[in-house]
């Protein structure tokens, strides 16, 4: 009798676990994964199908085992014939070189780097964080490259003024115009043209482009005197315009937050990206300023007292108040900023700063015979003489 009610009674002692399904779900994302890594790579090889060529891939592998074995870092030396109108700046892991027959990228790993020949009689240069636009001012040739290969090569209807490319490489060309005075014409970084402005009524000076292509300000000038206008791409009423009058503007940029910065004689000016003013700055006696696309500027002051020439240095932050200021003795040559990183060029000394710490470290060591001075966004300086060019390391300076 006990076995028979034992048998009827339901076996509520057994306690049922749920499946584990921790394996299966690390299955599916992994398997998610492996989709996405592949579709990533099947849209690289068609989005950049044009410059898959071998000679280009062996170029970029070479590069990579350079970089892994850490065979270089950055650029080291370059060196070039005396004489040769030549622009350099930044790039990628070195540095791009035009002279007037040849664009050159030349990197601190051993044997390797990239040629091509462009026959440009007035080089310019403007350059993003992986393409450089290469045209010639006065002429009609530009072209698009990056460290490996020239991507594009145009030649213009009309003369090319100037020409300017945000870091994501969109880039304008400002050109002279039959019935117009000037045109802006405005690219992404695949070469398509997104918009073209032509005025009769002024000339355009100075382009600029936002971080993301979609708007650009033009520096005016016509009888009544300057003008920065902004434009939404393919509108041709402008966002906001702001006067200058007959106040010098040497400088518009775009900051990375997509303000405008106005560099003029009498001081630096921030809008917002509805036109709204942020902030200014007033100074005097401007002798040279440093001041790149997507970065922040920095500028050199004359001051006025006895003891000597010196000269007053300030960087200035995204919200256009200065960020440091320092003072150095001497005649000023050459000077430039990027990133965090500045590097200052006196008669026979180098100065050099370091923003990005807790302290902004400012030294100083002596050289000779140094022409021109670049600095890069990495904390590496570039020291330009009359036949050659060589790196050194400004972050060396806070040790």
């Amino acid at each position: 009798m006990d076995r028979e009610q034992s048998e009827k009674r339901p076996r509520d002692n057994i306690t049922r676990f749920k499946q584990d399904r921790r394996l299966l779900a690390v299955s599916l994302l992994r398997t998610l994964a492996l989709l996405i890594m592949l579709a990533s790579v099947v849209y690289a090889a068609w989005a950049y199908r044009d410059d898959l060529r071998i000679e280009n891939l062996r170029r970029l592998l070479s590069y990579a085992r350079a970089a892994a074995g850490s065979e270089g870092d950055g650029f080291v030396t370059y060196r070039f014939e005396p004489g040769l109108e030549t622009v350099y700046a930044p790039f990628d892991l070195g540095l791009a070189v035009v002279s007037s027959d040849t664009y050159r990228f030349v990197t601190g790993f051993s044997g390797q780097g990239f040629s091509a020949q462009l026959g440009y009689g007035s080089p310019a240069m403007a350059v993003g964080d992986g393409q450089v636009l290469i045209y010639d001012r006065g002429n009609t040739g530009y072209c698009v490259a990056n460290s490996y290969d020239v991507l594009y090569q145009g030649v213009s209807d009309s003369a090319i003024i100037a020409g300017t490319m945000n870091p994501r490489g969109d880039y304008a060309l400002v050109k002279e115009e039959s019935g117009y005075r000037s045109g802006v014409y405005v690219y992404d970084r695949r070469n398509r043209q997104v918009c073209v402005w032509q005025t009769p009524s002024a000339y355009v000076m100075l382009p600029s482009l936002s971080p993301d292509g979609e708007r650009f300000a033009a520096l005016c000038m016509d009888e009544t005197g300057g003008q920065v206008r902004v434009y939404e791409a393919g509108n041709e009423k402008p966002r906001f315009t702001i006067d200058y009058g007959w106040r010098q503007v040497y400088a518009i940029r775009h900051y990375k937050n997509g303000q405008l910065f106005i560099l003029c004689e009498d001081g630096l000016a921030v809008y917002d990206t509805e036109g709204e003013h942020v902030s200014s700055y007033p100074f005097t006696g401007l002798l040279r300023f440093a001041h790149h696309e997507g970065g922040l500027p920095m500028v050199a002051l004359r001051v006025n007292a006895g003891g000597g020439e010196r000269v007053r240095l300030i960087a200035f932050g995204e919200d256009g108040a200065p960020s440091w200021e320092g003072t150095a003795q001497g005649s000023l040559r050459d000077m430039d900023f990027r990133g965090n990183y500045g590097v200052v060029l006196l008669y026979n000394e180098l100065y050099t700063l370091d923003v990005g710490g807790e302290a902004p470290v400012f030294a100083h060591r002596e050289v000779s015979g140094v022409r021109r001075v670049l600095a890069t966004a990495r904390g590496q300086g570039v020291l330009v003489y009359s036949d050659r060019a060589e790196g050194v390391d400004i972050t060396a300076d806070a040790a």
